[in-house]
């Protein structure tokens, strides 16, 4: 059967994952790069632009005119020290599983 047939598989298997979680540097340098094609893209778009200026004002209260230069200038580093103190502060003490019947 599937994992999903037995919670506490499943749940381990996903504790597992998170450990394992880590991101290359080639990686990263190609997710950046990606994203900065969608940014340049979404201008031929005005629903996507629309989208974001909203957002923006949602979240932040302003527009972000740099978030090209903002994505460029994204260090490794940071993004690696990011992602230690997210994984060494995931909790799994509240958790809650759901079988659904077909």
């Amino acid at each position: 059967g599937s994992m999903c047939e037995n919670p506490d598989i499943f749940l381990s298997n996903i504790k597992k994952d998170i450990t394992k979680i880590d991101i290359h540097e080639s990686e990263f340098e190609r997710k950046k790069k990606t994203f900065l094609k969608t940014v340049i893209t979404e201008f031929d778009n005005i629903e996507d632009i629309e989208y974001n200026i909203a957002t923006s004002l949602m979240i932040d209260n302003k527009i972000d005119y740099n978030i090209y230069d903002n994505v460029n200038n994204m260090d490794y580093k940071i993004c690696e020290n990011i992602l230690k103190i997210v994984l060494e502060n995931i909790r799994n003490d509240n958790i809650s599983i759901i079988k659904t019947v077909k």
